[in-house]
């Protein structure tokens, strides 16, 4: 075989591996997607009530992706929702985490607990004059 014929032939065999890889990675993207949204759903349209927004990020340049970014005027660097909720990750296998950019300290195994986390985080907010009813 010359060398011209390998070369194509080895980087056939790379590239085959390489869109397993790709495909693997979309897999558990979608899958971590699909466990955030009933998520957003939940929390959306009662965090709008306070003046926060809730997004889905999905740039995968920026970790953790995907992720749900809480954001307002009341979402200061510091701020009760800033280092509790503003911005949470995981799935429903892996768990879920929430804290602020990149600082994930709180750790839940269920949906659920996750959204007592934020619905006690918000209510601490509100009782601490951080958040108020728009």
């Amino acid at each position: 075989m010359n060398l011209s014929a390998a070369i194509k032939q080895k980087a056939s065999a790379l590239t085959s591996v390489q869109n397993k890889k790709k495909s693997r990675e979309n897999i558990e993207f979608n899958k971590r997607v699909e466990a955030l949204a009933p998520i957003i759903g939940k929390i959306k349209p009662a965090l709008a009530d306070y003046g926060l927004s809730v997004t889905l990020h999905t740039d995968k340049s920026h970790y953790p992706c995907p992720a749900i970014h809480i954001k307002g005027r009341a979402v200061s660097f510091n701020s009760p929702i800033y280092n509790r909720i503003s911005e949470i990750c995981g799935s429903k296998e892996d768990g879920f985490a929430a804290g602020s950019c990149n600082r994930h300290i709180y750790k839940f195994d269920t949906e659920d607990k996750l959204i007592g986390h934020i619905t006690d985080a918000v209510a601490t907010s509100i009782a601490s004059g951080y958040l108020v009813r728009q």
